[in-house]
């Protein structure tokens, strides 16, 4: 893409993602993060530029991974601490208060987990529990359908 694109909204062009890049780029951060036996998971937030895949980090945040919860658990903490951060970073972007974090790791990028990842996964970890999923419901579902 034109340079230009990226650069045309008056603050550049900005992204979340739900894993602390560039060590988890792609897709199910949470999970992967959880199978490598990390300790922490976390979010960035980043300024777009034309090379798409190679963005320009700013802000990062993490926290402690709890193994005696679930995925589901630290995906839906992961995403809430997400949206907070936002809204604290978001008034540094407007400012112009943010510097350009250094990568000290070579990114790895992942993909969907394959079946051999889940099996190796649900050998020690939860995906979710009976109690998660009818607390979810009752929050969000609780009034009538039909």
């Amino acid at each position: 893409m034109n340079k230009e694109n990226f650069n045309y909204p008056r603050f550049g062009t900005w992204c979340t993602h739900s894993g602390i890049l560039p060590n988890y780029r792609g897709i199910a951060s949470e999970f992967y993060s959880m199978l490598n036996n990390e300790d922490f998971i976390g979010c960035s937030i980043f300024k777009v530029n034309h090379l798409i895949d190679n963005p320009s980090i700013y802000f990062q945040k993490k926290f402690k991974i709890n193994p005696k919860k679930s995925l589901f658990f630290n995906i839906i903490k992961n995403n809430l601490i997400l949206s907070d951060f936002l809204n604290i970073s978001l008034s540094d972007i407007l400012n112009k208060k943010y510097k350009r974090k250094a990568i000290m790791k070579k990114p790895r990028y992942y993909s969907w987990p394959k079946i051999k990842h889940m099996r190796k996964f649900t050998k020690k970890n939860r995906i979710i529990t009976v109690n998660e999923i009818s607390n979810f419901l009752l929050r969000n579902f609780n009034e009538k359908i039909f």
